[in-house]
C-alpha cells in the first residue's frame, strides 16, 4: 500500500523492509532495541500507520508492517500529516521510517524458469553421457511429438522427431504404476533362419529380368546391431513390471546395391546360371517386434535375466535383458522392408525368424526428471530440439539445416525452451504450440531456427531459451 491508500502491487512474492531508527509510532508505542542478546520484537523495528493520514473517525484501516498480515505499507520519508488532520494530536512528520522494496512474481519467474531449464539441461546431459552397452554414449533423445500436455503420458520420445516437447520419464515412488519408454537399443541373437529366394520383376526392356529380393539379406543383417523404437511395461506389481513389450526399427541408408538378375522367375528357385547383374538404389529397413516377458509367464521358457539402470528392481528402467530359449521361434521376429525405386518400383516385406538366445542391451531411456517437474506442471511448457546432424539417420524437416540456429549461433546441436504465461489468453493445456511459444520459436519445426537466449521479454515475447551444446 502507498501513503494515499493506493495499491502498489498485488503480485509481490517477497517484501524486504529496512527499518530506520527507533520511533514512537502512532498509538504511542515507543520502539526499543536493547542489545544483541535482547534485540526486541518486530514491532520494535517496523512501523504502523492509519489511513487516511491524520484520521480519527474516518480511518479505513491501520497498516502494521510488523503484523504479519501479508499487507505492507510504504510511506515516503518526510511525509507530513495534512494541516487539517481529524486528529489534532497528529501533526508534523509522520512517525514512519521503514523503507520497502518488493519483488513481483513477474520479475521472479524468468529466474525460476532459467533454473528449471538448467535442471532439465542437467538431466539431458546425464542421459546423453550415460554409458551404454556396448560401451558408448546414449546420445540426445528424440523429441516428443507436439501434443496437448495434459499428463506425462504424451511425453514419449518419438523416433525421428527433431523438434517438439521435452521427453522425460518421471521418477515416481515405487508404489505407483510405472511406465517407461526406450528410444534406442542394441540387440544380439544366435542366428537367423535361412531365407528362400523371393523374386520380383525388375526390368521388362529390352527383356525381362527378375531379382531375388532376399539376396544378401542375412549378411547385411548379421546377428547383432542397434535399433530405435519405443517400449512399454507389462506385468503386475508382483514382478515389478520387469517385462517389456517392445517395437523398434532401424534402416540401412539408401545405397546402390548389385543384384543377380535372372531371365526367368523360376531361376530364383534354383542355382542356375545368371544373366548378368543389375544395380539398384535400395532403401532397406528392418523392424523388430519383441514380446519376451519373464521366465514362466510368456514366451521366454528358459533363463530370463535383466539388469537395471540403478542396479535395483525397485527402479523401473530396465537396461538389459536376455532369454535363453523361447516357446515359439517367431517371438522375436524381424521384418525386412525393401523399396527399389528404379528402374521399376519394387516394394517387398520379408519375415525372418531367429534362434535363441536373444539379448537386448543398452535400452536408451528418456531423461529422468524428479517428481516436482511433473507435480508443478513444468512439463506442460518445456520444449526441446536436437540437430539433424546428431541424429542417427538422415531425416526430413528443418529444410537443409544440419544444425540448429539459435539467434546468431548457427552451430547448435541441442536447445531447450520454456514458455512463460500465455500472452494471448490461451486456455492451457492446449494445442497448437503457438499457444505457448512466440517469435521464431513458433516456426522452428520447419527451419530449426530459434530466438536468441538474450531476447528481452516484451508484451509479445516471454519464452526462455537455453543452449545445451555447444
Amino acid at each position: 500500500m502507498g501513503a494515499n491508500g493506493e495499491v502498489l502491487t498485488t503480485r509481490a512474492v517477497a517484501v524486504i523492509i529496512y527499518p530506520g531508527v527507533p520511533l514512537t509510532v502512532e498509538g504511542g508505542y515507543a520502539q526499543t532495541r536493547t542489545n544483541a542478546a535482547s534485540p526486541g520484537n518486530p514491532k520494535d523495528y517496523l512501523d504502523r500507520v492509519s489511513l487516511p493520514l491524520g484520521c480519527s473517525a474516518s480511518c479505513t484501516g491501520t497498516y502494521d508492517n510488523a503484523g504479519l498480515s501479508n499487507t505492507f505499507i510504504q510511506v515516503a520519508p518526510g511525509t507530513r500529516y495534512p494541516r487539517n488532520a481529524e486528529d489534532s494530536t497528529k501533526s508534523g512528520v509522520v512517525p514512519f521510517n521503514d523503507q520497502l522494496s518488493y519483488v513481483t512474481i513477474d520479475e521472479l519467474m524468468p529466474y525460476i524458469e532459467q533454473r528449471v531449464l538448467r535442471e532439465i539441461k542437467t538431466a539431458l546431459l546425464t542421459y546423453k553421457t550415460t554409458a551404454a552397452t556396448p560401451p558408448g554414449e546414449l546420445g540426445y533423445p528424440w523429441a516428443a511429438t507436439y501434443a496437448s500436455p495434459v499428463n506425462d503420458s504424451v511425453f514419449i520420445s518419438n523416433p525421428g522427431e527433431l523438434v517438439g516437447m521435452f521427453p522425460f520419464f518421471p521418477i515416481w515412488p515405487t508404489t505407483n504404476t510405472p511406465i517407461g519408454f526406450a528410444t534406442n537399443f542394441n540387440w544380439s541373437v544366435t542366428s537367423f533362419s535361412a531365407l528362400s529366394r523371393d523374386c520380383r520383376l525388375a526390368r521388362t526392356v529390352p527383356n525381362n529380368r527378375w531379382i531375388n529380393i532376399n539376396q544378401n539379406m542375412l549378411t547385411q543383417i548379421g546377428t547383432s546391431g542397434s535399433a530405435t523404437g519405443t517400449s512399454s511395461w507389462v506385468g503386475t506389481a508382483a514382478n515389478n513390471y520387469n517385462a517389456l513389450k517392445f517395437t523398434g526399427n532401424f534402416a540401412f541408408p539408401t545405397a546402390a546395391r548389385i543384384f543377380t538378375a535372372y531371365s526367368t522367375a523360376a531361376r530364383c528357385n534354383t542355382n542356375g546360371t545368371t544373366s548378368g547383374t543389375l544395380t539398384y538404389d535400395v532403401t532397406r529397413s528392418l523392424s523388430f517386434a519383441v514380446d519376451v516377458p519373464e521366465s514362466g509367464s510368456g514366451r521366454c521358457t528358459g533363463a530370463f535375466t535383466r539388469t537395471y539402470t540403478q542396479g535395483s528392481s525397485s527402479q523401473y528402467q530396465t537396461t538389459n535383458w536376455s532369454c535363453s530359449s523361447m516357446s515359439v521361434v517367431t517371438s522375436f521376429a524381424v521384418t525386412a522392408n525393401d523399396t527399389i525405386a528404379f528402374p521399376i518400383a519394387i516394394s517387398a516385406a520379408t519375415g525372418l525368424t531367429i534362434a535363441p538366445p536373444v539379448a537386448v542391451t543398452g535400452l536408451r531411456y528418456q531423461p529422468l526428471m524428479p517428481s516436482w517437474y511433473f507435480d508443478e506442471g513444468w512439463f506442460q511448457q518445456a520444449f526441446y530440439a536436437r540437430a539433424r546432424s546428431f541424429a542417427p539417420t538422415t531425416l526430413a524437416g528443418c529444410g537443409t539445416a544440419t544444425t540448429l540456429t539459435v539467434g546468431s549461433n548457427a552451430s547448435v546441436n541441442s536447445v531447450l525452451l520454456l514458455s512463460g504465461q500465455s500472452l494471448t489468453g490461451a486456455i492451457r493445456p492446449s494445442l497448437p504450440p503457438t499457444d505457448y511459444l512466440e517469435s521464431a520459436n513458433q516456426t522452428a519445426t520447419t527451419n530449426c531456427a530459434f530466438a536468441a537466449p538474450t531476447t528481452k521479454p516484451t508484451a509479445t515475447y516471454n519464452d526462455q531459451t537455453l543452449i545445451v551444446a555447444p
